[in-house]
C-alpha cells in the first residue's frame, strides 16, 4: 500500500485577508498558492473605486464534484465573505503551478450536499466559521 501526502488547507479566516488597493488576497497553509479575489458590489461611475474595506465575515464554501467522485474528487468553487462595506467577497484558491485544482473533502461533518442539479452536478456547501472548519486536501 502507497501512502500519499496530502497539501491540506482551509478557508482562511477573514483576519489573515489583506486588501490591496481592492485585491483581496490571503497565503494559503500549505504556502503552495494564494486566495484571491474581490468584492462583488456594483459600482456607479460616481464611485468607481475598490474596495478599501476589510474582510469582516466568513459565509461558506461551495465545492463541486461528479456522483462518480463524490466527495473524493472535486473543485473547491471559492469561500465566501463579506466585508465591513457589506459587500460580498468571493476569494478563490490559485495554485502556483496548476490552473484547476482537484481537491478531495475531509471531515465531512462540516461539509452539507445540496439538492442536486438538473445537470447533475453535486455540491456540497460549508458554513463552518472555525478556522479549519471547511477543511479540505489537493489531489494530485
Amino acid at each position: 500500500m502507497e501512502a500519499q501526502a496530502l497539501d491540506i488547507d482551509h478557508c482562511p479566516l477573514p483576519q489573515h485577508i489583506k486588501n490591496t488597493l481592492g485585491i483581496y488576497t490571503a497565503p494559503t497553509v500549505s504556502r503552495k498558492g494564494q486566495w484571491i479575489g474581490t468584492a462583488s458590489a456594483s459600482r456607479t461611475a460616481a464611485d468607481d473605486r475598490y474596495s478599501t474595506a476589510a474582510v469582516s465575515a466568513f459565509q461558506g464554501a461551495v465545492f463541486y464534484t461528479t456522483e462518480q467522485n463524490g466527495t473524493s474528487r472535486g473543485v473547491l468553487s471559492r469561500c465566501m465573505y463579506l466585508n465591513d462595506s457589506r459587500e460580498r467577497l468571493d476569494l478563490y484558491y490559485r495554485p502556483d503551478v496548476r490552473p484547476d485544482l482537484a481537491v478531495k473533502l475531509l471531515d465531512l461533518k462540516h461539509w452539507k450536499l445540496q439538492p442536486a442539479t438538473s445537470t447533475g452536478l453535486v455540491t456540497y456547501m460549508c458554513k463552518n466559521k472555525q478556522q479549519g472548519g471547511c477543511v479540505f486536501a489537493v489531489v494530485e
